[in-house]
């Protein structure tokens, strides 16, 4: 097996650094600025696919070069899909292979984990593969689209999770001292991993950005996707639209508003609850399968691997509840947190307004 590698990415880097140690990679990057190390690189991706011995593995993160590597390929061949893009477009491709006898697959490389969709039978045939550069490798589904699935419910998850902090953020008034405290203690929690490890790095450089989020189109696609099911999830859909509502104009005369009360306990409680509640949303969305595969992803948590999130809902909800008193008194917005209180109320009242809701139909 030959592995050619098409697009300079972070993935496309990361897979070309571990994969070489074992296999000669052939590669070629779109805007020819990037030739990688101790690879063979190609002008073209005509050349490439000729000069590599069958059977090929080709993985690219170029949209529009798969169909020009089709146009190379020989039946038992495998395409591995890498791009960013809706996984409702790996239908098309699937099939476009399919009349060529060539193979595809779909997937997501998102820290240490690689999510894969596609045939079973073709990814056990590369699994071994995988497995020389990412510790997880999981089988997202038997759709081709499984992978790019996998990736836009772990990008939902993992925006829901830094909004937590960032509701953290504005609940400590932006204090970096205080927050570099809270980000020690936490690193040392069951709530420890990347989410809190980048949040850590970019205390100090915060007051350079302007006050605007960027929303990634996985996260719109998430959204999309859990009003298509019925799926709810309101506080994911707070993360993003906290994003969203950022990059509309405010109101004329705006003022500072700051929170005058202040508990390590609470801050750190609250964050927990709200992990749990994220993950308890996507875990639903996703039918389960988000506990294979967060493990060793950018949304990695302790908490979701030994941890019922109801329970631990359950046991920091009286914290958040001081979470949101002090915020409300206060006039600081906590979207997140607020959403996540509400959906866990919602779920324990044992009657709500919903019974009134209904009985407007027959009016």
């Amino acid at each position: 097996m030959s592995i050619g590698i098409i697009g300079t990415t972070t993935q496309t880097l990361k897979i070309a650094n571990k994969v070489q140690k074992v296999n000669k990679i052939h590669a070629y990057d779109v805007s020819h600025a990037v030739n990688m190390f101790n690879a063979q690189n190609y002008m073209c991706i005509a050349d490439l696919m000729v000069n590599m011995d069958r059977p090929r593995t080709v993985f690219t993160t170029s949209p529009k070069s798969l169909l020009q590597i089709l146009e190379w390929s020989d039946p038992e061949d495998t395409v591995v899909n890498c791009n960013l893009e809706h996984f409702k477009h790996s239908m098309y491709y699937e099939n476009a292979c399919s009349k060529k006898s060539v193979h595809y697959l779909s997937a997501s490389l998102t820290n240490d984990a690689l999510l894969v969709g596609g045939k079973k039978r073709i990814f056990s045939t590369h699994e071994p593969l995988f497995y020389a550069f990412a510790k997880n490798v999981q089988h997202a589904g038997d759709m081709p689209g499984s992978g790019h699935f996998a990736k836009m419910v772990l990008d939902s998850l993992e925006c829901a999770m830094f909004q937590s902090v960032g509701d953290a953020f504005a609940y400590a008034n932006g204090n970096i001292p205080v927050m570099l405290s809270l980000m020690d203690k936490a690193a040392h929690m069951d709530i420890s991993g990347p989410v809190i490890e980048r949040s850590k790095s970019q205390l100090y450089v915060t007051r350079n950005y302007i006050d605007v989020a960027q929303t990634k189109n996985t996260t719109a696609w998430f959204m999309e996707y859990a009003f298509k099911t019925r799926t709810p999830t309101p506080v994911v859909h707070a993360a993003i639209n906290a994003r969203t509502s950022s990059q509309y104009a405010k109101f004329s005369e705006t003022k500072q508003k700051y929170n005058k009360f202040y508990d390590p306990s609470v801050i750190l409680q609250t964050i927990r609850f709200c992990y749990a509640m994220a993950y308890y949303e996507c875990r639903q969305l996703s039918n389960g399968k988000i506990t294979a595969w967060v493990q060793n992803s950018n949304a990695a948590c302790p908490m979701f691997e030994i941890h019922d999130p109801m329970v631990i809902m359950d046991k920091t909800v009286e914290y958040v509840r001081s979470f949101v008193m002090h915020c409300v008194h206060c006039g600081v917005p906590v979207p997140t947190v607020q959403a996540a209180l509400s959906q866990y109320d919602f779920m324990k009242q044992e009657r709500t307004s919903m019974n009134f809701i209904a009985s407007l139909r027959n009016v």
